[in-house]
């Protein structure tokens, strides 16, 4: 089973109008959640999510969440949702 890291980071605003600038400004905003634990809002680089999107060759690919320079999580992909019109990547979601 291959393993991809992607860097990741922790979010301190939630909303519509935050995650509008945050796509604005080249990021993907996501979620984590799994494992019985608290949900943590997080954001990823776009191009470096893109990155890793082509290198999984499909599948179930797990994806290593290097969140800050201390924490890891082994996660997968559970769900991206897409603008309808453009195709650009509006939100992602990471099951631990």
């Amino acid at each position: 089973m291959q393993i991809v890291n992607l860097d990741a980071d922790i979010r301190s605003n939630k909303g519509k109008g935050a995650s509008r600038y945050l796509r604005r400004t080249g990021v993907t905003p996501g979620v984590l959640y799994g494992l019985a634990r608290e949900a943590i809002p997080i954001s990823v680089k776009t191009m470096e999510f893109k990155r890793v999107l082509r290198s999984i060759p499909g599948g179930n690919t797990l994806v290593k969440l290097v969140i800050g320079k201390n924490e890891q999580q082994e996660t997968i992909i559970r769900d991206m949702q897409k603008d309808p019109l453009t195709g650009a990547i509006v939100h992602v979601d990471f099951q631990r």
